[in-house]
C-alpha cells in the first residue's frame, strides 16, 4: 500500500509540477506579450509626440509669418511694429495719435530696442513714450513702468526749461518741453 500511496503522491507531484511549469510558461508568455505591447505603445507614443512637435513648429512658423506682418507704413523691428511720423505734434498730441493707431509712443526698454530704431531716427528728432513724473527725477514710460534702461545724451536730462518729455535726437535721448512740436514714433506688437 505504501508503494501505491507513494506512486500516487509521485504522480500528483508530477501533475502539480507540470501544472506549475505550464502556469509559469503561460505567465512568461503573457509577460512577454505585455512587454511587447508596452514597447509598441512607447514607440507609437514617441511617433505621436514627434508628429505633434512637427505640427507645432509648422503652426508657429505660419503664425510667425502672418503675425510678423505690420500694417502699411509701419516697420517691423524685433517683435514690434513701429510707425515714424512725418508730421510734427506736441508730446500729448503725439501720444494720442499713437493711441488712435492702436499703439503707444515708443517705449524702449533695452539697448537692443534702442539700437533697432537707430537707422530710422538717427537723422531726426522724434518723441518717445517717456515722461517725467510728478517728482522731478522720476521718469516713466507710457506703459506705466519706471525707467530702467536709458540712452541720454551727455548732460541730459537737464530740465533747463521745465522739460518733462523725452525725445530721441540723433539716436540719443534729450528732455524737452512737452509743447514742442516734433515727429513721433509709435510702437505696437506684431500680432494677428
Amino acid at each position: 500500500m505504501n508503494k501505491e500511496v507513494s506512486h500516487l503522491r509521485n504522480h500528483e507531484n508530477a501533475l502539480i509540477k507540470d501544472d506549475l511549469n505550464d502556469l509559469k510558461n503561460r505567465t512568461d508568455d503573457q509577460q512577454r506579450m505585455v512587454l511587447e505591447d508596452v514597447k509598441a505603445f512607447k514607440k507609437d507614443l514617441e511617433n505621436v509626440k514627434q508628429n505633434f512637435l512637427q505640427d507645432i513648429k509648422a503652426i508657429n512658423k505660419t503664425l510667425e509669418n502672418i503675425c510678423r506682418t505690420c500694417p502699411s507704413g509701419w516697420k517691423p523691428i524685433g517683435l514690434f511694429c513701429y510707425y515714424f511720423s512725418t508730421d510734427d505734434l506736441s508730446w500729448d498730441n503725439a501720444r494720442d495719435e499713437c493711441i488712435r493707431k492702436g499703439a503707444a509712443l515708443a517705449f524702449l526698454k533695452n539697448k537692443e530696442e534702442a539700437d533697432g530704431l537707430k537707422s530710422y531716427i538717427e537723422q531726426g528728432r522724434y518723441w518717445i513714450g517717456l515722461r517725467r513724473d510728478e517728482e522731478p527725477q522720476k521718469w516713466k514710460w507710457v506703459d506705466g513702468s519706471m525707467l530702467s534702461y536709458s540712452n541720454w545724451h551727455d548732460g541730459e536730462p537737464n530740465n533747463i526749461h521745465v522739460e518733462h518729455c523725452a525725445e530721441s535726437k540723433s539716436g540719443k535721448w534729450n528732455d524737452l518741453t512737452c509743447e514742442s512740436k516734433l515727429k513721433y514714433a509709435c510702437k505696437k506688437w506684431c500680432c494677428c
